[in-house]
């Protein structure tokens, strides 16, 4: 399942660190989500995250949030899924809004992705935010 988010509203970029600090939060945000769902924690997947960069990249410059084509990559035969954001809220407000959608939700807690890995990249128009994919992959 491929789903995305939008959000708009919240802090100063200096307030939310650098892309990678941002990165970091949203992935033990999710974990501590995988975690109150009695889940197995997703693992770190630099490789993930390396394809997740040209994805923020492009999300922090267009017009809306569209999902490219995705296909796992990193782990062969498996399924794939992606949550994106555009915000300058913080990290955890992004996860819990993320909580609130069923689709980046099952994402988060479908019990077959394994791995994951997020990139973020600089909202080039605004004083503060950024624009990031989270993808996941993993057995099902």
């Amino acid at each position: 399942m491929l789903v995305g988010v939008l959000a708009l509203a919240g802090c100063g970029q200096s307030d939310l660190g650098t892309p990678q600090e941002y990165a970091t939060a949203l992935f033990n945000g999710i974990n501590e989500e995988r975690e109150a769902a009695h889940l197995a924690p997703l693992e770190w997947s630099d490789c993930l995250a390396d394809k997740a960069l040209p994805r923020a990249q492009a999300a922090a410059t267009a017009d809306t949030l569209e999902h490219e084509s995705l296909v796992a990559t990193c782990l062969e035969g498996v399924a794939a899924g992606e949550n994106l954001s555009r915000s300058d809220d913080t990290p955890e407000s992004i996860v819990a809004q993320w909580m609130e959608s069923p689709g980046h939700a099952q994402n988060i807690t479908r019990p077959g992705f394994t791995i994951a890995g997020i990139a973020c990249a600089p909202l080039p128009d605004a004083a503060a935010g950024y624009a990031c994919s989270l993808l996941f992959e993993g057995g099902e």
